[in-house]
């Protein structure tokens, strides 16, 4: 819309330049004679210098015909050049019996390797606002309703060559226009639009109509437009009206793109733009509350789409209202394509560590704006991310005053679903922080793990709980923070024989994981597991794995202030016909170097019994490790009750709906 703004503003400089002209000629009733004299007169009307240096020729009936050729009309005296207008070739026939009545009726205007720059300085000024006033302050600016009484009928421009500048930021736009054809026949119908030029080296063609020049200046009538347009590569429709065209403002535009491949876009947006496939974008531009919106919005790049509405105002801040919904996307394949390899960067000298795990690394959180304002509401069907086909995304974010809200964040995968809350606020004081609460029901846990590539250790479905809250600058003080806990639930699955061997690790462990299964996986009764955190000490409240043979109970502690760690697993066998040589696992030291060994009293007393039976026989040996086996064969229902995991869940009331303004 700029250009066409632009087009305009360019083409009623033209005509009022040439027409002063003519007028100024009839009055005269000389021609080439008198080329000082018509100088003289315009920068008299103008306050410019006008230079002709080419013939003048004029005919006065039955319509006056004027031609003009190598004419120069001067910039304001602030101007980045010496000429406002150069003109190699002017024709212009005006309607004299409209011209003797006071009004301006041009019949045709042909203009060739015409070169107009319309400028702003740094205080503002324009250069085509121009009269005896306009270089100084305190000027009077044209009176629209003498623009609303221009009446052209046929424009011919070839070589035309418009430039945009604005001092304040140095930016310039270039239009090259080769051609353009208006044609108006009725003043009160449309005007006929044919256009091919290049604008920053980009080619454009355009062809459609406009409303009437006279209302696009008046203001008081929607201005229609319906336009179809080749940009580049690139196929754009644009159709509907304008309540004040040269202001952009009173939007009601149906928009439509096409493009076969993305990299179209490329050449327009002057950088790179890699190939994602097809490009189709529908919808309606609108504006209103100081901002802009685009609803009904359908766009299709590939085979992702994405449909809603945005709105998007700038002022006094900036303000993002998104309400989206797409039905497939695929993000590994977008991010596949518009990732870019990085440059390979010099090693850096090793850095000396202070032996920590838990790295010192930054955290950016105070990084989040305060002087935006986002409402996202986004749903898709069917994700893929990361290698997993998740369904039914559903997300609800928030930001205002540097504070970031998940309101909602739920994906589904397989049968099974995650959801999060959270919040992050940047400005908390006396350092940022952040909030996390979630759950899962139902998840398929080993699918997920065996999909993410990180490991085939068990199968089961996950139910789980997290709270979690911390502040701080840094990874580590983050972790020094953290208060909260963490619990899950992994029932009725499958664990991998070969981790259930090392869970016996004792000098004849090999011989406890052998008794225990003889396939590749051991069933999994149950996985339990209670966590607490407060300012960064944690407790393993209680961690319960659970096969038909064995069950492993751990307890203990991990610091994250200091990284020390206190953890013990004790296996048990639940068959009296066993041998129990399993004996409980201890894991101290620190996280940068653990200690991992054995219970010094519990290995000793297994020893001592492998002694006694040198002495007294193979019954010596059953008397001290044999075990009645755990007394409770089913533990697993207890430890569930226990660890509250998802019953909070089921006893909290229904959310009550929420209808939420937004801006």
């Amino acid at each position: 819309m700029r250009i066409l703004k632009w087009l305009a503003l360019g083409l009623v400089v033209l005509v009022l330049l040439i027409g002063a002209g003519a007028g100024i000629f009839v009055a005269t009733l000389d021609i080439d004679r008198h080329k000082e004299r018509i100088a003289t007169e315009v920068e008299k009307a103008t306050g410019r210098k006008l230079a002709f240096g080419g013939p003048l020729k004029l005919q006065l009936f039955p319509r006056i015909e004027l031609s003009v050729a190598e004419m120069r009309f001067a910039n304001m005296a602030s101007g980045s050049r010496p000429d406002m207008l150069l003109v190699k070739r002017a024709e212009l026939a005006v309607d004299l019996k409209a011209l003797l009545k006071g009004a301006l009726e041009i019949e045709r205007l042909v203009l060739d390797g015409a070169d107009l720059l319309l400028e702003k300085d740094r205080a503002g000024r324009a250069n085509w606002d121009i009269g005896p006033k306009a270089e100084g302050a305190g000027q009077d600016k044209a009176s629209p309703d003498a623009l609303a009484d221009l009446k052209i009928d046929k424009v011919e421009i070839r070589s035309f060559a418009l430039a945009y500048r604005d001092d304040k930021d140095g930016q310039v736009r270039r239009l090259a226009l080769a051609r353009l054809d208006l044609a108006a026949p009725d003043p009160a119908g449309p005007v006929a639009l044919s256009l091919d030029a290049t604008l920053d080296k980009v080619r454009y063609a355009l062809e459609g109509s406009v409303g009437p020049l006279a209302s696009l200046f008046a203001g008081k009538d929607p201005w229609p437009v319906a336009l179809k347009a080749k940009a580049g590569d690139v196929r754009l429709a644009i159709e509907g009206r304008i309540a004040k065209p040269l202001e952009g403002k009173g939007l009601d535009l149906k928009v439509t793109a096409l493009a076969d491949d993305t990299k179209a876009f490329g050449a327009l947006a002057g950088t790179e733009i890699p190939s994602l496939g097809v490009f189709q974008m529908a919808g309606r531009l609108s504006d209103g509350d100081g901002g802009y919106k685009m609803s009904d919005l359908a766009l299709t790049v590939g085979p992702n789409d994405l449909g809603g509405e945005v709105h998007v105002r700038t002022a006094p801040r900036l303000y993002v209202n998104a309400r989206l919904k797409s039905k497939s996307i695929d993000a590994d394949a977008l991010v596949d394509k518009t990732a870019k390899q990085p440059a390979a960067a010099p090693a850096d000298p090793a850095k000396p560590s202070d032996g920590r795990v838990i790295p010192g690394t930054p955290v950016p959180l105070d990084a989040i704006p305060t002087d935006v304002d986002l409402f996202l509401a986004y749903g898709i069907e069917a994700l893929k991310a990361g290698g997993i086909a998740w369904k039914n995304v559903a997300l609800d974010a928030t930001l205002a005053g540097g504070k970031l809200t998940l309101r909602k964040a739920d994906l589904g995968y397989r049968e099974g679903k995650i959801a999060l809350r959270g919040e992050v606020d940047g400005h908390a004081k006396p350092a940022p922080g952040l909030l996390i609460r979630g759950d899962s029901e139902r998840l398929d846990l080993g699918g997920l793990l065996k999909e993410l590539r990180i490991t085939d250790l068990m199968e089961g479905l996950l139910e789980s709980e997290i709270e979690l809250k911390a502040n701080g600058k840094t990874v580590r003080d983050l972790a020094a923070s953290l208060d909260g806990r963490v619990g899950g639930v992994i029932g009725d699955g499958k664990i991998a024989s070969k981790y259930v061997d090392l869970i016996a690790a004792d000098s004849i462990g090999s011989l406890i994981g052998a008794a225990l299964s003889k396939e590749d996986a051991t069933k999994l009764n149950c996985v339990v597991l209670r966590s607490s955190f407060e300012k960064g000490a944690g407790k393993l409240d209680g961690l319960l794995l659970d096969t038909p043979k064995i069950a492993v109970v751990g307890t203990g502690t991990t610091d994250l202030r200091t990284e020390a760690l206190n953890l013990r697993f004790v296996p048990q066998a639940k068959d009296p016909a066993l041998i129990s040589l399993a004996v409980p696992i201890e894991i101290k030291g620190t996280m940068a170097a653990p200690s991992i060994g054995t219970d010094k009293a519990s290995v000793a007393k297994a020893v001592g019994g492998v002694a006694l039976s040198t002495v007294f026989g193979p019954l010596a040996l059953l008397m001290p490790l044999a075990k009645a086996g755990v007394e409770d064969k089913t533990p697993c229902a207890k430890a569930i009750q226990e660890s509250g995991v998802g019953q909070r869940r089921q006893a909290a009331p229904a959310p009550a709906s929420r209808n939420q303004k937004r801006r």
